[in-house]
C-alpha cells in the first residue's frame, strides 16, 4: 500500500472510530479532524470508481472491528454499489466466492429502488445478513 493510500485508510478508520465513540456529539457540529477522508472517498466514488473500490477494500482489510466495517458497508460501500453495481457486480460476486466474510459485509448494503432488478437479484444471491444485526 502506498503512503497516500495508507494515510487515507488510517484517517478513515480514525474518523469512523470517532463517530462510533462520540455518538450524537458528531451531529452537534463537531467535525472529526479526519473527516476529510470520508469526503475524499465520496468524491473518488464519483470521479474515479476504480480507485474508490481499491480504497474501500484497503479499509476493509485494515480492520476487523465490526462496527467500523458496518459503517463502511452502510455508507461508502452502499453508495458505491448503488452508483456502480453494473460495472462492479462481477468483481463483487468473485470476491464473495473468495472471501466468505465479504458476504456478511455486503449484507449491510441496501440496494436503491431504482437499481435494475437483475442486479438486485445477483446482489441478494451473494449477500448474507451481517452478523452485526
Amino acid at each position: 500500500m502506498d503512503e497516500e493510500t495508507k494515510k487515507l485508510v488510517d484517517a478513515w478508520i480514525k474518523m469512523s472510530e470517532f463517530l462510533e465513540q462520540s455518538g450524537d456529539e458528531a451531529a452537534d457540529g463537531q467535525l472529526e479532524p479526519d473527516f476529510w477522508a470520508a469526503e475524499k472517498l465520496f468524491r473518488l466514488a464519483e470521479e474515479d470508481p476504480e480507485k474508490a473500490w481499491s480504497l474501500m477494500l484497503a479499509i476493509r482489510s485494515a480492520t476487523s472491528d465490526q462496527k467500523i466495517l458496518a459503517h463502511l458497508a452502510a455508507s461508502h460501500f452502499e453508495d458505491f454499489i448503488n452508483a456502480h453495481a453494473d460495472k462492479f457486480i462481477d468483481r463483487i460476486e468473485a470476491l464473495a466466492k473468495e472471501e466468505p466474510d465479504f458476504r456478511n459485509f455486503i449484507g449491510g448494503i441496501w440496494p436503491r429502488k431504482d437499481m435494475p432488478e437483475e442486479l438486485v437479484e445477483r446482489f441478494k444471491a451473494i449477500a448474507l445478513k451481517p452478523h452485526w444485526d
